[in-house]
């Protein structure tokens, strides 16, 4: 695998968020959906899927707390190529560069000396992640709420009417908007 630098990539996954039109008018995160399916026929439409209903987030840290460090050993903005080798699956070869050796670093933690390998955390379940829909900052829920007026959509406006905030949230932040005045309010002058 070889990552390009930024901005130069060729990608396969470049190449498809080429096909879609960015400038489509979307209201509702299943707008977007609807844009990617339609994207592209060939050679096949885009398998889109539905991360609230399909995908189950789950807490994976706790469940690999005993084979990998919880920080990486490695910086990885600057790795160009990747190399993970079967026969020392501990170690990840790098190059920072295109050209010139690899790097070795160790990603895992030390094997048991005796049972020649790690386990994984076993006595820890894997929970859901979240709980609910992730709550978002006030500051942000304030800048929606303001921009739900220009929505065409009923059902657009219901689901950002429906947004919550973050509880523990303290940053109370005044905004100006350069249309301090609602759009209704601005038909009746």
């Amino acid at each position: 695998m070889v990552f390009p630098i930024r901005g130069h990539s060729y990608l396969e996954c470049d190449r498809d968020m080429g096909k879609i039109n960015s400038k489509s008018y979307t209201e509702l995160p299943d707008d977007w959906r609807n844009i990617f399916l339609q994207s592209r026929q060939k050679p096949t439409p885009f398998n889109v899927i539905d991360c609230a209903i399909e995908v189950e987030f789950k807490t994976w840290t706790d469940y690999f707390s005993d084979l990998y460090p919880t920080k990486n050993p490695i910086p990885t903005r600057p790795i160009r190529v990747p190399l993970i080798e079967e026969s020392k699956p501990r170690f990840i070869n790098h190059k920072s560069t295109y050209h010139g050796p690899y790097l070795s670093a160790v990603i895992t933690r030390a094997t048991n000396k005796r049972n020649r390998k790690n386990k994984i955390n076993k006595n820890s379940t894997l929970r859901p992640l979240y709980d609910g829909p992730l709550p978002i900052k006030k500051a942000k829920l304030n800048d929606l709420l303001h921009l739900k007026q220009f929505l065409t959509n009923s059902d657009a406006q219901q689901f950002y009417a429906a947004l919550k905030s973050d509880e523990t949230d303290t940053d109370d932040v005044d905004v100006e908007y350069a249309d301090n005045t609602p759009i209704d309010e601005n038909e009746d002058a």
